[in-house]
């Protein structure tokens, strides 16, 4: 199972709309693994509808394991798309 996946089971009975604070909180008291936590301790602080919203919003890194250069390269390539930068902070 995918951190993702595990996300929505850890947060399968959360009252939405939720906060990040409260999401982390509701994932400690479920004992989810320390995957989950770390993925929802990185949520931007808003308040959250529902569990794709939540699940959208985590920041998952699909380069683990993966050569330190080939990360590098992921991460620039990442914060092209992130529409929170201007445009003097998106290298390239």
């Amino acid at each position: 199972m995918g951190v993702k996946e595990k996300i929505v089971d850890a947060l399968n009975d959360v009252d939405f709309p939720a906060g990040k604070e409260q999401l982390v909180e509701h994932a400690e008291n479920k004992e989810a693994g320390e995957d989950v936590l770390r993925a929802l301790r990185g949520l931007p602080p808003a308040d959250y509808e529902n569990e794709n919203e939540v699940v959208r919003s985590v920041r998952i890194d699909p380069a683990e394991g993966r050569p330190e250069s080939e990360r590098a390269v992921q991460a620039r390539e990442a914060r092209k798309h992130h529409t929170h930068l201007a445009e003097h902070e998106v290298d390239g």
